[in-house]
């Protein structure tokens, strides 16, 4: 599934607009950390851009979830993607 291309999304729109519209809270870890290990590239970058709402929230951020759930490989990985840096 190419949900850029099924939704219509543009990456500078998403990271430009769309990412500092959505809200994301706690309770979508599980489905980011799933969205993460998808092949789709788009679907990645939204995951991690969800990740990085989660780990700036001022009380509490999910830092050791994030540790426990082995995501600091795939957003080192994610740095060295050809994907526009906004």
């Amino acid at each position: 599934m190419n949900y850029q291309k099924e939704h219509n999304i543009n990456l500078e729109d998403f990271t430009g607009n769309i990412a500092n519209k959505i809200k994301i809270v706690i309770s979508d870890f599980g489905a980011l950390n799933k969205m993460i290990y998808q092949e789709d590239l788009t679907i990645k970058l939204m995951a991690v851009v969800g990740m990085r709402k989660l780990l700036s929230i001022e009380t509490h951020p999910p830092i050791q979830a994030v540790i426990d759930a082995n995501l600091i490989p795939v957003f080192i990985d994610m740095l060295h993607h050809s994907i526009p840096k906004f």
